[in-house]
């Protein structure tokens, strides 16, 4: 590893000297350097939890693969910042290939019961989700201030860096919602599942609401809508399913509730959402240099 980082430095620094071609061969070499030493540092990484398996019990294999997805999503937005630097086109797509896996990592990870009956919103997973969102975040900002520096496919990657942070969002807290119940089913007894489901409209409920509000204070109408369609997607969620085991007075309360909650934020979107920008206001007010005006 260190001769082949001293080779790479070496190349790096008769860089402009060196013909099309050659540049071309020296970033593939340079990525083919960081690719070497990444998968060493992996599975000295993996070896690492296998040796101390002890202290992380049964669990170990999830607790690895989310260390290494935190590992690799802390490496993403390095990367991208020097394939940007260098102009690396090799390194910047290695670097996105590498964030994949990190996030692959930890979807595949929270899709298994590996961590099933941990504490919920402190254990692994919430961990390897902050991080993951923490990389993303990192890698959209890298990006952003390398416009100039990178092609043109890749400067719309930032937008989709946010949505898939807001996805991510979503999803662990859905999932730690629907944990909590399973944590205290001993408590809840029997409809402990339902009470699952019904934590999770809460979650979506709180978290569409948020949506809706950073929406209309950034003036930005795809978080609005992104908003809205969860909103009504809890809505059908809530009639079809969390409302079959509510019986009497609770049915009521709950309905009445779900009520008040639709008329405010139908108020709120027709009152905020809705509202022209600056643009639009100067050419709906302003008339045009060839309108004769009214005498």
């Amino acid at each position: 590893s260190f001769a082949l980082i001293a080779m790479t430095v070496m190349l790096r620094s008769k860089h402009e000297a060196l013909t099309p071609l050659e540049k071309e061969c020296t970033n593939a070499w340079q990525s083919g350097t960081i690719l070497f030493i990444l998968w060493g540092a992996s599975l000295h990484l993996y070896s690492g939890f296998s040796i101390y398996r002890t202290a992380f019990g049964s669990q170990w294999i999830s607790i690895a693969t989310l260390g290494l997805s935190m590992f690799w999503s802390l490496l993403t937005p390095i990367m991208l910042g020097l394939g940007c630097r260098w102009r690396d086109e090799w390194l910047r797509s290695l670097a996105l290939l590498t964030g994949s896996c990190a996030l692959a990592a930890v979807l595949l990870n929270a899709l298994t019961p590996g961590l099933l009956g941990a504490l919920p919103f402190f254990n692994w997973r919430v961990v390897a989700f902050a991080v993951a969102l923490v990389g993303l975040q990192l890698s959209s900002v890298v990006l952003h201030r390398h416009r100039e520096d990178i092609n043109e496919w890749e400067r719309d990657l930032p937008k989709i860096f946010r949505c898939f942070s807001l996805f991510l969002l979503l999803w662990v807290l859905t999932q730690e919602g629907y944990e909590t119940a399973r944590y205290f089913k001993q408590t809840l007894g029997s409809n402990w599942e339902r009470w699952a489901q019904m934590a999770v409209s809460l979650v979506w409920s709180l978290y569409g609401s948020a949506l809706l509000l950073t929406g209309i204070a950034r003036r930005e109408q795809a978080l609005r809508l992104a908003a809205l369609a969860l909103l009504a997607g809890t809505v059908v969620k809530v009639f079809l399913l969390d409302l079959s085991f509510l019986n009497g007075p609770s049915r009521i309360f709950s309905l009445a509730g779900l009520g008040i909650s639709l008329i405010f934020i139908s108020w709120l979107y027709s009152r905020f959402g809705t509202e022209k920008t600056e643009s639009e206001v100067k050419t709906g007010h302003l008339p045009s240099s060839g309108q004769s005006q009214p005498s």
